[in-house]
């Protein structure tokens, strides 16, 4: 391992994939939909990308909390403009390629309905006042355009404290505007909407399992240790299913990431999840729990689970998962 992907990440390598389903369930009533890549960086007087003095405070303070910038990014542009007709109903698939920053997102006014995330379409439409969506997650979301042409309204981000308290921005409770929402001047579209059911869910078999595990993160480690390629950390059954329990032991949030396999959300803190979905990142706030049911149904191999912290996953916050 380099120790590098933060760098890379601020460097602008990163992007977003869409694979369409053909029976997707939103596109066959007609609603649009737009890909956001939400990042963050920072810029010196030059306007290059700055980085800290590694033997600096700010350095010591972006291991702890993960590097954020100041200037918040859209598809690479500052507040860009995103066009709907009036009235219309949008479909928003939006990717966080943010280092560590996580994002609370609202549109005032309107609630945003959640229809997906990072494994696709959820069970159901969920209204929320605003979704939270940490740093390598994704979510589908629809939004209404204004109703009157021209009108325009704001795509915001909204305060959320992850940090531990020591380290917490000053401004870490200052809304900040993403992107700006604007009808065109043509007529009113027709108001679609989306359907009750998005997609099936087969109940999961939560009592036969091949194991039951408990991963631990606290502050640069998984388990107490740092990654080691030579070490195999977990073993698990191909054609298995397990419940790991991921727990969040110290005062700030990590966002627990699994390459190679998609996971259910079962509770958090023993409370149920209120929709299904697939994912294979959930952010594990401070002092909590979060437990996920995980299928290994093909994919073989060595593969990893980390902190998707890039400063966290530099230092080490990873761990190796052997199937076979």
């Amino acid at each position: 391992p380099d120790r590098r992907s933060g760098f890379q990440v601020a460097m602008g390598l990163y992007g977003g994939i869409i694979v369409r389903a053909p029976d997707d369930p939103l596109a066959a009533r007609g609603i649009p939909d737009k890909l956001l890549i939400l990042a963050d960086n920072r810029f010196d007087a030059r306007g290059a990308v700055a980085f800290p003095d590694p033997t600096s405070v700010d350095a010591i303070i972006d291991l702890e909390n993960g590097r954020e910038g100041n200037v918040l990014l859209v598809n690479g542009q500052v507040m860009p403009t995103i066009s709907m007709g009036p009235g219309e109903l949008q479909r928003l698939r939006i990717v966080n390629a943010s280092a560590s920053r996580v994002y609370r997102l609202a549109v005032p006014g309107q609630q945003i309905i959640q229809v997906g995330t990072d494994g696709g379409l959820i069970e159901h439409p969920v209204n929320k006042p605003d979704v939270l969506l940490a740093n390598s997650e994704r979510i589908e979301v629809l939004v209404r355009g204004p109703s009157a042409p021209g009108d325009s309204i704001v795509l915001e981000d909204l305060p959320y404290d992850r940090y531990m308290p020591q380290t917490r921005p000053i401004t870490w409770e200052q809304p900040r505007s993403l992107a700006v929402l604007r009808s065109t001047d043509e007529s009113p579209t027709v108001r679609a909407e989306p359907p009750d059911a998005l997609r099936s869910f087969p109940p999961l078999d939560t009592m036969h399992v091949g194991a039951r595990r408990v991963i631990v993160m606290s502050q640069g480690l998984i388990d107490g240790k740092r990654m080691d390629m030579r070490r195999i950390d977990v073993r698990s059954r191909l054609g298995t299913a397990e419940i790991w329990t991921v727990q969040n032991v110290v005062g700030m949030d990590h966002p627990f990431h699994l390459h190679g396999f998609h996971f259910q959300i079962l509770d958090r803190d023993g409370i149920r999840e209120p929709f299904r979905g697939w994912k294979d990142t959930g952010n594990v706030p401070k002092h909590s729990s979060m437990r996920i049911l995980v299928r290994f149904d093909d994919f073989p191999g060595r593969w990893m689970y980390h902190c998707h912290i890039l400063d966290h996953e530099d230092d080490g916050m990873m761990g190796v998962l052997e199937v076979r």
